[in-house]
């Protein structure tokens, strides 16, 4: 985008947040904040000139970022309801994967698109119809199309008629991509507790646990960020209870019975079949004779007298995090769990001291640490 905050019509803006639900009072504030803006023009070292400005958001304003945002949201969402035009062919993905047509950070947005014409005029129609209502402007000189090597030049030169955006070269690698998947991707993964509706996540299941459940799945191989998360996974997977409701939970590897998953408690009966657990009732009571079969009696027994049938009429069953009364999953509450593991150590207490800025604690740390880059820390470390 062309000047993205200092184009944001107010009005647009306005309208925006409205329709997000916020109260008439916080949007009065917010008019108040974003209207009181006077300008005067700086020429040869003389100001000349005050006046009122008509648009923009403030730069440096906390707020400014969260307001863009959030008049951003209507653009995203609208590239979103083009799946919804059954003419409409988005960028080829294999059927397992999520549906995506953009990935945006800031003002910072990469588009994926089939190369049908009626496809990318149906794109481009959203993007002029969001700068016509929002005051945006996309500046055609900053964005480039990335084709593929065997693309044929017609194809190229029909996309740019189109558009109005030139070809580039290489592929968005390198420096762009971490841009957009380290700040973009982010969320929440399901052996964490919680769901896989968030991109990283789907991303995240679709790489690691697409052949197996996230309790068993495995990290060979794989990146730095999936193999602490099976380490993690270890230590705090059984304090995540699933509540029965509809019996939706995984029978083997979800602590649906507050007392560990069944896989590595009945050792799974050296299978790795995904089954719910209402598939174990009858009725609305549970069948005995089918627990028998896979579990042992006293398995069986605390199951009938503990853990409720689940219910044909109830939702999803529902994750508790037992580290807290609350039941809802804090980074804090799971890091007392793993601290437990080891004994505190009173030279912490010296660097960790409550009362003194972050960044002398910090210091202190790296100190102690040896990661100061002095001359021979450089050295050592061959830097």
């Amino acid at each position: 985008m062309a000047k993205a905050y200092d184009r944001v019509s107010w009005k647009y803006l306005v309208n925006v947040i409205r329709k997000f639900g916020f109260s008439e009072r916080i949007i009065d504030m917010i008019v108040r904040v974003i209207s009181n803006n006077w300008y005067s023009v700086l020429l040869n070292g003389q100001t000349f000139g005050f006046f009122q400005s008509s648009r923009g958001l403030k730069q440096g304003d906390l707020l400014s970022p969260t307001q863009f945002i959030i008049a951003a949201e209507v653009l995203a969402r609208n590239l979103n309801k083009l799946f919804e035009d059954g003419e409409f062919k988005g960028f080829g993905l294999p059927k397992w994967s999520p549906q995506i047509n953009h990935l945006s950070y800031a003002d910072d947005m990469i588009l994926f698109c089939s190369g049908q014409p009626n496809s990318i005029r149906k794109m481009m129609n959203v993007l002029r119809r969001y700068e016509t209502i929002s005051g945006q402007m996309i500046n055609l000189d900053k964005n480039y199309c990335y084709l593929h090597d065997k693309v044929p030049a017609a194809v190229g030169n029909r996309i740019k008629r189109i558009t109005g955006v030139r070809q580039a070269m290489k592929p968005p690698t390198g420096e762009l991509f971490v841009k957009f998947s380290g700040k973009m991707l982010r969320g929440p993964g399901r052996s964490t507790g919680t769901s896989t509706s968030s991109l990283w996540s789907a991303f995240m299941w679709n790489k690691y646990c697409k052949k197996h459940h996230p309790v068993i799945a495995i990290g060979w191989g794989a990146s730095h960020v999936w193999r602490k998360m099976i380490v993690v996974r270890e230590e705090v997977e059984h304090n995540i209870w699933w509540q029965i409701r509809a019996g939706t939970s995984s029978f083997w590897f979800d602590n649906w019975t507050r007392m560990g998953a069944l896989y590595y408690i009945e050792n799974g009966q050296n299978s790795e079949e995904e089954v719910e657990v209402h598939e174990f009732t009858i009725e609305g009571r549970w069948d005995e004779q089918k627990l028998n079969t896979i579990l042992s009696t006293e398995m069986v027994e605390y199951i009938i007298e503990s853990t409720k049938p689940p219910s044909t009429n109830s939702q999803h069953d529902q994750p508790w995090w037992m580290a807290n009364t609350q039941g809802d999953f804090t980074v804090k509450s799971a890091w007392k769990i793993l601290r437990r593991k080891h004994e505190s150590r009173a030279d912490f207490g010296f660097i960790w001291t409550k009362g003194l800025p972050f960044k002398i604690n910090f210091f202190l740390w790296r100190m102690w640490k040896g990661r100061i880059p002095t001359d021979d820390n450089l050295k050592r470390m061959k830097i």
